[in-house]
Parts: C-alpha cells; sequence; structure tokens
C-alpha cells in the first residue's frame, strides 16, 4: 500500500518523464517543440486540466505495489535460501545477493505493469486506460511486448532494492 500510495502522490512527475521520453506525436495533438519538465506540465495541464497530470495514475499504483509486493515477498525468502546454502548470515554479500534477486523479481513482476502505465501516460489517445493499454498491447505485439524495457527497468529496480535491504539489516544489526 505504501507503494501505491506514493506512487500516486508523485503521478505527475512520472507522467512529465513519459511525456518526455516518448516520441513526439504532432497529430496527437502534443507539439513538437517541448523544452523541459516544466513546459510538459504546463502542456499537460493547458491541454487535459489539472487531472491531466494524473493519467496513468492506477497503472502507476499497481506497478508500485507490485514492485513493493514483489520484493517484501521474496528478500527473505532467498536469504533464507542463501544461508540454508552456507552463506553467513551477517554478511553483506549474503544481503546483497539476497536483495538482488529479490530486485530481479520485482522487476519481473512489474515489468508488464510499467509497460502498460507508459503506454497510458505517453498515447491518451491510443490507451485510454488500463484495460485497452494492456488488450490493445497483447493483441497487437503478444506477450512478449509487456516486457519491453525489461533490462532498464532491471537495471533502476535491483540497485535500489539492493540499496534498501543492505540498509536495513544494517540497521537491524546496530539496533539490536
Amino acid at each position: 500500500m505504501s507503494g501505491a500510495l506514493a506512487s500516486a502522490a508523485f503521478n505527475p512527475t512520472d507522467r512529465v518523464k513519459v511525456l518526455l521520453q516518448a516520441p513526439v506525436q504532432p497529430s496527437a495533438g502534443r507539439p513538437s517543440g517541448r523544452r523541459g519538465a516544466v513546459a510538459v506540465a504546463r502542456e499537460v495541464v493547458r491541454s487535459e486540466g489539472f487531472a491531466g497530470l494524473y493519467r496513468g495514475w492506477g497503472p502507476t499504483a499497481t506497478r508500485a505495489a507490485l514492485v513493493a509486493a514483489a520484493e517484501l515477498a521474496t528478500y527473505d525468502e532467498f536469504k533464507a535460501r542463501l544461508l540454508d546454502w552456507g552463506l553467513e548470515g551477517g554478511a553483506s554479500t549474503t544481503h546483497l545477493a539476497a536483495s538482488g534477486l529479490a530486485g530481479l523479481v520485482a522487476a519481473a513482476v512489474s515489468s508488464p505493469a510499467d509497460v502498460v502505465k507508459s503506454r497510458v501516460m505517453a498515447d491518451p489517445a491510443r490507451y485510454p486506460g488500463f484495460a485497452s493499454a494492456l488488450t490493445t498491447t497483447l493483441r497487437e505485439e503478444g506477450p512478449s511486448a509487456l516486457y519491453r524495457g525489461f533490462v532498464p527497468n532491471a537495471v533502476r529496480i535491483v540497485p535500489h532494492v539492493c540499496i534498501g535491504f543492505v540498509v536495513l539489516e544494517r540497521l537491524r544489526a546496530w539496533a539490536s
């Protein structure tokens, strides 16, 4: 829930980022002269209203919830398996390995929602909502399209998860 709430609250920054990264589509009513984040935010508010900054908040919250659930559900399990295989419980390498694996699972679980989220945010005329983006993507491109961008997604998520869990383990050790 915390991941979903935080991502929903900061959806405007994610929407602006996606629009800055997306190919410009003058035919979709998006001018080709974008210059920066503030200009994009103003353009969205002017053309779609303030609510336009929250386009895609549902898929964004879903993606964040999937990331959090996957990493939290798998970290302790991976750590337990690594300990069973003989790695040291208090070692940072054990925590790093377990969190890296948890990050990969989080990336794999969240990638479909990430693709759908980006499509809803970048091309609202073609993908007006989560269900339409998902079904259109599957129908036109097949299931593998839901993993487009998996490597950059994993490269972003894995270090985030590793840092979070290694710091958590250091804090646990310090507090005990």
